[in-house]
């Protein structure tokens, strides 16, 4: 489920830094968080679908860049992002995109059922659980064997 999170970079009076332009990178105390980065204007930012894929009690968001770094107070997540997607296209040997290809996705020991990709070489899986997935594809034209025989 995501929540807003308020980034607001402080100066050391506890007050607003307005001066506080730039990039911060985003990490949490469990799992990771989504986006990985946000860009504070004006000393801040609000974030309207951040997402944590792992629960926990005592959470803390952290927050750094240009030097700066900053720590939430604590909550508590149950249970995680269950609604991760993969997506992409499938190119043949000529860096054209294939239609047709079958696309292959594994988390670990878990098989995910295949999709195939559309007429613009386009494939998509919905509904993943979070993870580090390996991606493979067999063209539905595989490229002949250009090798002559030795004879």
């Amino acid at each position: 489920m995501p929540f807003q999170v308020i980034i607001t970079a402080k100066n050391t009076y506890g007050q607003t830094d307005t001066g506080f332009n730039g990039e911060v990178g985003l990490s949490a105390t469990v799992g990771l968080v989504s986006p990985m980065t946000a860009y504070l204007t004006n000393g801040t930012v609000t974030l309207n679908n951040v997402r944590l894929d792992s629960g926990g009690s005592g959470v803390k968001l952290q927050a750094s860049g240009q030097g700066k770094s900053g720590v939430s107070n604590s909550f508590n997540v149950t249970g995680g992002c269950s609604n991760a997607y993969l997506s992409g296209y499938v190119k043949n040997h000529d860096r054209t995109r294939e239609a047709g290809a079958t696309v292959f996705l594994k988390l670990g020991d878990t098989v995910v059922p295949p999709a195939t990709t559309n007429a613009d070489g386009y494939y998509s899986f919905s509904n993943l659980a979070p993870g580090e997935y390996t991606v493979s594809a067999v063209s539905a034209d595989p490229v002949p064997d250009q090798r002559k025989s030795q004879e």
